[in-house]
C-alpha cells in the first residue's frame, strides 16, 4: 500500500492509502485515489478492456487478463500524486 494525505472539499485532512489491493471471492480488486485530474482508473479504462473499472477501483479476475505495462503505467501515476477524497 502506498500511503498519502487527503483533503476534503471542506478543509478536513486525514492520512490513507493512495493505492490499495483486495482479494475477494471472485475478482482482484487495485483501488488508486483520485489525483487533482480526477480518478486515474477511469483514464486507463481503453487500456484496460477486461477489467471492469469503477471510478478509483481497478477489478479483474487474473493479472494475465491485464496489459501489464498499462497496469504499471496506472500505478506509477497513482502513487505520484497526493490522493484526494
Amino acid at each position: 500500500m502506498a500511503r498519502g494525505t487527503y483533503k476534503y472539499a471542506g478543509g478536513r485532512e486525514g492520512d490513507g492509502c493512495r493505492i490499495a489491493l483486495a482479494g475477494n471471492q471472485n475478482y482482484i480488486s487495485l483501488h488508486i485515489c483520485a489525483d487533482e485530474e480526477g480518478y486515474v482508473a477511469e483514464r486507463h479504462k481503453a487500456a484496460l478492456p477486461k477489467a471492469k473499472i469503477g471510478r478509483p477501483c481497478v477489478r479483474f479476475k487474473r493479472l494475465s487478463d491485464l496489459d501489464q505495462a498499462a497496469l504499471v503505467k496506472l500505478i506509477r501515476e497513482g502513487a505520484r500524486h497526493p490522493g484526494k477524497a
